[in-house]
């Protein structure tokens, strides 16, 4: 499929934990996957919290750096630089791969005549796109960046989609071969939604079963344990589920924290109800709402509106039916290996 990255190795700087979440994460170890199976070597440089949550994946098998938390943005410089200058100083040839809020844009700037190419994972605040070669944002357009990246190299659009290797090879069942609900609320449930859900459903009297997942981040996933031995109807809990792939396809219907999750869910054709926790998660819930696969929820309507919506759809089997239908060919695991086309291009230009 086109160019093969040259590049010696990827270098990840990227940000997890129970405020970040774990989305950034895993989108870049969904490139790092992606970089081995063409024998590029990938290390990422994340915070204590966030290497307990990349050490927790069953798949997960890249050399970590650790760095000390900050409080401001001098004390993250100080504690990121002397790692990231021996890091790349040591792997010569690098890509250095950035995702993150609060990742201090002068030390990304410092590094830039020290690698091939910076590849900015950008989810609309644009905090890297001037520095960056290559700018990823799989729900933005070109015309999004044409003012603040006029020469960067734009993967932008549902093809740039980045998905861990294990959504590579689905084949999802129709609907009424499927089982259940399906709740996760990401990584580390922000807005904590998951337990004002599940006991806003038991009033209601659901009796659908239920597979509830607490992501590695969780700080709450032991009360969730304990509430789930005391509802009326079916409810599985899982912590830190490793197979959301086989999860996500086995689903009639799934309620999930909006952002890369839904992609996730569009590769599996599964019908979905998105609530969106924050601003920057709107536009691309919006085009997948236009694409008639999924509903979605802002989290301020709060846990009744989405138990009320979940218990309508769950006995709506025609139209999860055509919610599942509206997604067929729409999405697809390939955006790392298109990524990664794009910088072996730009290195060699």
């Amino acid at each position: 499929m086109g160019a093969r990255c040259s590049v010696t190795a990827f270098v990840f700087m990227c940000e997890a934990g129970a405020e970040a979440g774990v989305g950034h994460l895993f989108r870049c170890m969904a490139l790092a996957q992606a970089a081995r199976d063409q024998g590029v070597d990938s290390h990422f440089l994340v915070t204590g919290e966030g290497a307990d949550i990349a050490k927790a994946q069953f798949d997960w098998d890249f050399p970590i750096v650790e760095y000390c938390e900050g409080k401001s943005n001098a004390e993250i410089r100080a504690n990121i630089e002397p790692a990231l200058t021996t890091l790349l100083s040591r792997l010569g040839t690098a890509v250095l791969v950035v995702d993150g809020y609060s990742l201090p844009f002068d030390l990304v700037e410092q590094a830039k005549p020290l690698v091939s190419c910076i590849v900015a994972m950008d989810d609309g605040d644009k905090r890297f796109v001037n520095l960056a070669d290559i700018v990823v944002n799989p729900a933005a357009t070109h015309d999004s960046y044409h003012d603040k990246s006029p020469t960067a190299h734009l993967c932008v659009g549902g093809e740039y989609r980045l998905l861990r290797r294990d959504f590579l090879s689905l084949s999802p069942r129709p609907v009424y071969a499927r089982h259940g609900l399906v709740i996760c609320f990401g990584g580390s449930d922000p807005a904590q939604l998951t337990i004002p859900l599940l006991k806003c459903l038991d009033t209601l009297g659901f009796d659908t079963p239920v597979r509830v997942i607490t992501g590695t981040a969780n700080p709450y996933h032991e009360q969730v344990s304990s509430l789930c031995r005391t509802l009326n109807y079916p409810v599985q809990h899982i912590h830190n589920c490793q197979d959301m792939a086989q999860v996500w396809s086995s689903a009639k219907l799934a309620v999930s924290a909006a952002g890369g999750s839904q992609f996730e869910l569009g590769v599996c054709q599964t019908p979905s109800i998105l609530v969106t926790v924050a601003d920057n998660q709107k536009a691309a819930s919006l085009l997948a709402v236009n694409e008639g696969w999924c509903d979605v929820v802002d989290k301020s309507l709060g846990a009744e509106v989405i138990a009320a919506r979940i218990a309508n759809l769950c006995t709506d089997e025609e139209k999860l039916a055509r919610m599942q239908q509206n997604a067929e060919g729409r999405y697809d695991a390939l955006g790392a290996t298109r990524i990664l086309q794009v910088i072996a291009e730009v290195i060699r230009d």
